[in-house]
C-alpha cells in the first residue's frame, strides 16, 4: 500500500504549526471556494484534487512571500508525487534550492519528504534514504518535532522496502511516540497501522491483527475516512491470509465507499479481485481487477498499472493467450518506462541535488569552523581552570599524605602502647613471683612449665607485634597460653573455654595482634577474682560474612559491684589496656572499616542481680 495518500498528505499540510503553513493554507482554502464556484468541472475529479492542484499554482501565482512560495512549491511536487515523478521531482528540487537560498528550514524538509516519496516510487531507495536522513538531521537541528516524526515514519517505510523490517518497527515506533506526545492522534493511528502492515508482511498475523483493528477503531472514534480505508484493506488482507475468503471481502467491500483518492480506490478493487483470484473465480477477478484501473486511467500510477496488468495476464493465461500476452507486455511496458524514468527524468535534477549538496556541505564546514573556533577558545579556558584545579588537587593531596603519615605514626604509637600494656608490669611481676614461689616450695616441675610457658607467650607477643595483621590461628595461641598462666597463677579460680566456629578458618583469617586478650584480662581481674567460688569465662568465634564476632563472657561479679570495691591491684593497668585497644579499633574505623564496633552488655537474673558480663567485638577479616 502507498505510503501516504494525497489526502493524507493535504491533512499533513494543513496541520503544520508554522506561521507561513497557516498563511498558506488560508491562500489555498480561500482558493478553493472561488475555483469550486466557476468551475463545476472540477467537482467531478476524485475527491477535489485538480482542485487542490489548481489552488496551488494559483497561489503561487499571487503570493509575495518567498517563504510560502517554497512551501507551495513543495506541496506542488507533493500533488505529482505519484503519477507524475518527473514533475514532482522538478518541483521539489526547485522548492529544495529556493529553502536553500533563503535559509529556511521548514521549505527544505517539506521538499525532502515530496521527494522521498517519488524517489520510491521509483525505486531509487538508496537516494531516497540519504534524503530522508538529510531531512531528520534538518528538522531536528531546527527542533521540527512534526517533521521528525513525519520523516521518521518515511524512514520505516524505506527500511520496510529493502526488507529489513526489524528498523522499520524501529522507526514505526519511535513516530508514533512522538506523534503521540504531539497529541495527534490521526498521524499517530496511522503510523501504528503501518506497523500492522509489516507485521502482515513478516507473516504474524496475530499481531497484524491486534495493531490494525487497533487502528480501525481509534480511526472510527476520529471520524478519519482516509484512515479508515487504510485500515480496513489491512484487515481484509489479514482475513485473506488466515483463509476467511468471505471475511476478507466483506472487509474490502466496506473500504469503497469511503476511498478518499483515486490511489486508494485502486487499492480497494485491487483487493477485492485478489479474493476472487484466491477462490478461483476468474471473471469477477477480471471485473475488479479492470475497475481498480478506472480511478487512475490516463493519470500516471506506473506501479499500480504494472499490478493489474501482471494480474490479468496470469488471469488469462487459461482462458486467452492471447490478451495474456498483450497484459503482459504492458506490464513489461510500463516497468521499463518506470525504470527509464527514474534515470533519464531525474538525471540532471540528480546533479542538480549533489551539486546543492555540495554547496551546503561547503556552508555547513564554514559554520562548523567558527563553532570550533568557539569551542577551543572555551577548550584553552577549560584547560586553565583544569590547571588550576589540578595545583589545588596537588595541594591538598600532598596535605591529605601528611594526615596519613602523622595517622600511621599515631597507629605505631599505639601498637607500641598496647604491646607494653599486655607486657604490664603487674603480669611480669606476678609471673615471675609464682615462678619464685614454686621454686621456694620445691615444685621445680610446676616452676620449671610456668617458665617454659611464660616465654613462649612473652616471644608470641612480641611476634605478633610486627605485623599490623596476623592469622587468627596465632592471635587465639596466643590467648590460651594468657589464659592457662593466669588460671596456673591463680590456683585454677576460673576455668575458660575457647569456641571457634567450624567455618571459620583460622589459617587464613587475619585481624589485628593483641585486641582480644585485653577484655579477657579484664573479665579475670574485675569479674571473676571477686566471686566466691569457681568463675568461668568463655571466648565464641565465629564469622558472618567478611566479619568475626568475638564474644566473651564471664559471670563474674559485674561492672557494678567491681567499680565499688574499686579493685586497686590492676584496674589501672587494666583500663589503659583497653583504652588503647579501644584507639586501636578508632584507628582501623578512620581507614573505612567501619564495620569494627565493641559493645559491653550486663548479664542479670530476672530479680536484677548481676550474674556477669558479656563484651561483643566485631572485627573486619583481612584476607
Amino acid at each position: 500500500m502507498p505510503v501516504n495518500s494525497h489526502i493524507c498528505r493535504f491533512v499533513a499540510f494543513e496541520k503544520r504549526s508554522s506561521f507561513f503553513r497557516r498563511l498558506s493554507a488560508l491562500i489555498i482554502v480561500s482558493q478553493f471556494f472561488f475555483i469550486l464556484v466557476h468551475n463545476a468541472g472540477y467537482a467531478q475529479d476524485i475527491n477535489g484534487e485538480s482542485v487542490w492542484r489548481e489552488n496551488i499554482l494559483h497561489g503561487l501565482d499571487t503570493t509575495t512571500q518567498d517563504t510560502s512560495r517554497v512551501l507551495l512549491t513543495a506541496e506542488l511536487a507533493n500533488y505529482y508525487k505519484f503519477h507524475l515523478p518527473d514533475s514532482a521531482l522538478f518541483y521539489g528540487y526547485r522548492a529544495l534550492e529556493s529553502a536553500r537560498q533563503i535559509k529556511f528550514p521548514q521549505g527544505e524538509v517539506d521538499a525532502l519528504e515530496a521527494m522521498i516519496h517519488t524517489q520510491t516510487t521509483l525505486g531509487n531507495d538508496s537516494k531516497a534514504l540519504q534524503m530522508a536522513l538529510q531531512g531528520l538531521k534538518i528538522a531536528e537541528r531546527n527542533n521540527l518535532i512534526y517533521d521528525k516524526a513525519l520523516l521518521l515514519g518515511l524512514l520505516g517505510h524505506i527500511y520496510r522496502e529493502v526488507e529489513n523490517y526489524r528498523k522499520a518497527l524501529s522507526f514505526f515506533r519511535e513516530s508514533m511516540a512522538l506523534l503521540d506526545s504531539l497529541h495527534d492522534s490521526t498521524f499517530s493511528t496511522l503510523q501504528q497501522s503501518y506497523i500492522g502492515e509489516t507485521y502482515l508482511t513478516l507473516n504474524h498475523l496475530d499481531s497484524a491483527l491486534y495493531y490494525c483493528q487497533s487502528a480501525h477503531e481509534i480511526a472510527v472514534r476520529l471520524n478519519e475516512p482516509w484512515v479508515i480505508s487504510n485500515a480496513l484493506i489491512d484487515l481484509g488482507k489479514i482475513q485473506l491470509k488466515k483463509g476467511n475468503d468471505d471475511l476478507a471481502l466483506a472487509y474490502f467491500r466496506q473500504s469503497l465507499p469511503i476511498a478518499a483518492n483515486a490511489d486508494m480506490i485502486f487499492n480497494s478493487y485491487f483487493a477485492i479481485a485478489q479474493v476472487y483470484q484466491e477462490t478461483n473465480k476468474s471473471d469477477s477477478c477480471i471485473y475488479y481487477v479492470k475497475k481498480s484501473l478506472e480511478p487512475i486511467e490516463g493519470r500516471g500510477f506506473y506501479s499500480d498499472i504494472i499490478k493489474a496488468s501482471l494480474l490479468l495476464s496470469n488471469i488469462y493465461e487459461k482462458k486467452d493467450a492471447q490478451k495474456a500476452l498483450e497484459y503482459s507486455k504492458l506490464a513489461i511496458l510500463y516497468k521499463d518506462s518506470l525504470d527509464n524514468l527514474g534515470k533519464t527524468t531525474s538525471f540532471e535534477n540528480l546533479l542538480a541535488f549533489d551539486e546543492q549538496e555540495r554547496q551546503y556541505e561547503i556552508e555547513a564546514a564554514e559554520a562548523a569552523y567558527r563553532s570550533k573556533v568557539k569551542q577551543y577558545g572555551l577548550i584553552a579556558g577549560s584547560l586553565v581552570l583544569l590547571l588550576i584545579g589540578l595545583m589545588l588537587y596537588r595541594t591538598n593531596r600532598i596535605r591529605m599524605n601528611n594526615e596519613i603519615v602523622s595517622q600511621q605514626h599515631k597507629a605505631s604509637e599505639l601498637e607500641m602502647q598496647a604491646l607494653r600494656a599486655q607486657m604490664n608490669p603487674h603480669f611480669i611481676f606476678n609471673s615471675l613471683n609464682s615462678i619464685n614461689m614454686f621454686i621456694l616450695e620445691n615444685n621445680k616441675l610446676q616452676a620449671a612449665e610456668y617458665l617454659s610457658k611464660f616465654s613462649r607467650l612473652v616471644r608470641l607477643i612480641l611476634q605478633n607485634s610486627q605485623e599490623a595483621f596476623i592469622a587468627l590461628e596465632r592471635e587465639v595461641k596466643a590467648l590460651e597460653l594468657y589464659l592457662e598462666l593466669e588460671s596456673l597463677r591463680f590456683e585454677h579460680k576460673f576455668e575458660y573455654k575457647i569456641s571457634v566456629d567450624d567455618e571459620v578458618d583460622t589459617t587464613v583469617l587475619k585481624v589485628p595482634p593483641l585486641i582480644i586478650q585485653p577484655y579477657a584480662e579484664n573479665a579475670i581481674w574485675h569479674g571473676l577474682m571477686h566471686k566466691h567460688g569457681k568463675g568461668h569465662l568463655e571466648i565464641e568465634l565465629y564469622q558472618q560474612k567478611e566479619i568475626l564476632f568475638c564474644k566473651i563472657i564471664d559471670d563474674g561479679i559485674g561492672r557494678k559491684k567491681a567499680e565499688e570495691l574499686k579493685s586497686k591491684s590492676a584496674s589501672k593497668n587494666k583500663s589503659m589496656g583497653m583504652h588503647i585497644t579501644a584507639d586501636r579499633i578508632a584507628m582501623l574505623q578512620q581507614q573505612k572499616q567501619n564495620s569494627t564496633f565493641i559493645s559491653v552488655t550486663d548479664l542479670v537474673l530476672p530479680d536484677g542481680n548481676p550474674v556477669g558480663t558479656e563484651v561483643l567485638i566485631k572485627i573486619p577479616s583481612s584476607l
